[in-house]
């Protein structure tokens, strides 16, 4: 678990500029929308409507959780359940960790509350304990969003519950959840299957939680995916929202992210469906496949204002390794180079000279940045040459008449050579008839 989550955060993940690789009617899928990238490299291998508006529902507690994870020094302080905290719950129909009025829990106990069973008077107690108020904390929850670049998403609330203006896109709530996998806190509460809350001062037995997760893949059934693919996850539901599911997955050393939303109301958990048929094809009908090395030349180019360096050769910086389906055929697929025919030195290094695409049956599949392996220096007489050349290109008329001036100067300065060399014969002859 500690391996999933060497991860860059904000999605630019990685060094590519990456498209989808399955197509639509491969799926059969209930979510309206759902966003699937490869964690080892950023590829994206579903992606239907993942800048399109949504309302998370209670997808929103993983912001909540993590701002409360970097503000709280000491998980076993604890706080009183007051009535400020309850305020509006019960007629709001929100999902409850179980705990009474007045009751004294940690807040160790109200971030697994807040995030396993979804408890909304847990997410109000940390809200409460570090910032005074539910608007206070909000305010540190869109200032966490703009830091993490997440440009489509705005909160008014902890809990998720609905409001207009309480929205975000699947792209964003990948990018929020990649960053919060480098916390090792939020992994652990994150992949906890279940809890027991032995804190509260009501209850003397504690109350055990169940991840609201894994309690929906159980009911509908894993249907022959391995229980231990799904490493984790956040549901989420509310009307407008539909059913919602952040999750990753991990089999035979590949690790995936899945996001789907707006899943059907009615009769079965329909995310957690999702969820396991897509886990569930990735695993068994696609593959890894190495396609480039860094030790690969791709193509060069022209490098002025150098004689030892004249070429310039493009590697990919890494191992392009994709996940695509196990009956694609390899042989297909061509590198195209959008890079430029000359570059002029001094080139840095991991200068950005262009991009390749992968192109799979005339499809681009795959795209990432070309960078200098090295530094390129400038050669200053052949730079100063080119300087020159080209100030007289630009000065034509200029440069014409300085050359005509030029020519005239030399020319004047040849008669007057021959004329001196003329009068010095003449000279010559006088001395000689003197004589």
């Amino acid at each position: 678990m500690k391996k999933i989550m060497q991860l860059l955060f904000c999605l630019g993940m990685m060094f590519c500029l990456i498209v989808p690789v399955a197509a639509e009617e491969e799926w059969d899928l209930y979510s309206d929308y759902y966003y699937l990238i490869d964690l080892d490299n950023g590829q994206i291998i579903l992606d239907q409507g993942s800048e399109e508006m949504i309302y998370p529902a209670s997808m929103t507690k993983m912001m909540t959780l993590i701002v409360g994870l970097e503000n709280i020094e000491n998980l076993q302080d604890r706080i009183v359940l007051d009535e400020d905290i309850f305020a509006g719950l019960y007629e709001e129909n929100a999902s409850m960790a179980g705990f009474y009025l007045n009751e004294s829990v940690t807040l160790e106990d109200c971030l697994y509350g807040l995030f396993l069973p979804s408890g909304a008077e847990t997410t109000r107690a940390i809200a409460f304990y570090v910032s005074g108020s539910e608007e206070a904390y909000v305010e540190l929850m869109n200032q966490k969003a703009q830091e993490l670049n997440m440009t489509g998403t705005h909160f008014v609330n902890t809990t998720g519950l609905h409001d207009n203006e309480h929205y975000t896109t699947l792209r964003d709530m990948a990018t929020l959840l990649t960053y919060c996998l480098q916390n090792e806190q939020f992994r652990t509460i994150f992949s906890t299957r279940s809890y027991v809350a032995k804190s509260g001062s009501m209850h003397t037995g504690g109350i055990r939680w169940q991840s609201s997760t894994f309690k929906s893949i159980d009911q509908v059934g894993w249907q022959g995916l391995d229980e231990s693919a799904i490493l984790g996850g956040k549901t989420g539901y509310t009307i407008p929202a539909g059913l919602c599911l952040a999750s990753v997955g991990e089999w035979d050393h590949r690790r995936y992210m899945l996001i789907t939303a707006h899943a059907p109301t009615g009769g079965a958990a329909y995310h957690a469906i999702d969820a396991v048929t897509v886990y569930r094809t990735i695993f068994q009908d696609y593959v890894k496949s190495v396609l480039l090395t860094p030790e690969e030349v791709l193509g060069t180019a022209k490098v002025r204002y150098n004689l030892t360096h004249p070429e310039i050769e493009f590697h990919a910086s890494q191992k392009v390794e994709l996940t695509l389906p196990a009956s694609m055929d390899l042989s297909q697929i061509e590198v195209y180079l959008s890079v430029m025919e000359r570059y002029e030195a001094p080139i840095e290094e991991g200068e950005y000279l262009g991009t390749a695409t992968l192109l799979y049956q005339g499809e681009p599949i795959y795209s990432f940045e070309l960078t200098a392996d090295s530094a390129i220096g400038r050669n200053p007489i052949l730079y100063g040459f080119s300087i020159m050349g080209k100030w007289m290109m630009d000065h034509l008329i200029f440069t014409g008449f300085l050359l005509f001036v030029l020519g005239f100067v030399l020319w004047r300065w040849h008669l007057y050579r021959q004329e001196l060399r003329l009068r010095q014969v003449k000279r010559k002859k006088r001395r000689m008839r003197y004589r």
